[in-house]
């Protein structure tokens, strides 16, 4: 898994430093890694790894690939493969909320976090709303927020990247007011709930 989280955080193009933020920009996969990036099975390995292993150290580790994974710059996939590669990340993210594997651990709640905001930093919201379970998604994502808030000394360092996530999709609203959205995102209804949370 090392050896994986390696290869995907691998700086192809030389464009990071070392004290770039770790959540800047995109994953410069190389061409050459386009089938297999849009191979299904490739991503629901990791998936499948995840609710497989035991050792809290593995599924961090595979859920800190699955960040990257969900990083990968946008022009790797075609203009068919890229809804259906986000639809597998909304999926995948969507079991592990429901059933919560692993989650009682910081390091793998902290990564899911990072997950969760790449997801808004790589697609925009009107690709999130064109897929089938985003209704679903977005309840689940609430709710971890909803959470997140009432247990800050639990994982205080995980917040930041939920509120990233609701800041993007603030501004991504703003845009689709001004266009025809083929599918309702919904904000209205999870944004008061995230807002009025106590703390």
């Amino acid at each position: 898994m090392i050896l994986l989280r390696t290869c995907l955080t691998f700086d192809f193009i030389g464009s990071n430093s070392e004290d770039a933020a770790d959540d800047a920009g995109s994953v410069q996969a190389p061409s050459t890694w386009r089938s297999i990036i849009e191979d299904r099975s490739t991503m629901q390995l990791f998936f499948d790894c995840y609710h497989a292993f035991q050792s809290t150290t593995l599924t961090r580790e595979v859920m800190e690939c699955l960040v990257q994974l969900a990083s990968i710059r946008r022009s790797l996939l075609g203009d068919l493969e890229r809804p259906q590669y986000l639809g597998n990340l909304l999926r995948g993210s969507k079991l592990i909320l429901t059933s919560g594997k692993g989650l009682e651990h910081v390091e793998n709640y902290h990564e899911l976090c990072r997950f969760i905001a790449r997801v808004k930093s790589t697609y925009q919201l009107g690709e999130l709303v064109a897929v089938d379970i985003y209704p679903e998604w977005i309840d689940l994502i609430a709710q971890l927020t909803v959470r997140s808030f009432r247990n800050l000394q639990w994982s205080p360092n995980s917040l930041q990247y939920l509120l990233n996530f609701w800041a993007k999709m603030i501004s991504s609203s703003t845009y689709m007011l001004k266009t025809s959205a083929a599918r309702p995102h919904r904000l209205e209804v999870y944004l008061p709930q995230v807002h009025l949370s106590p703390v």
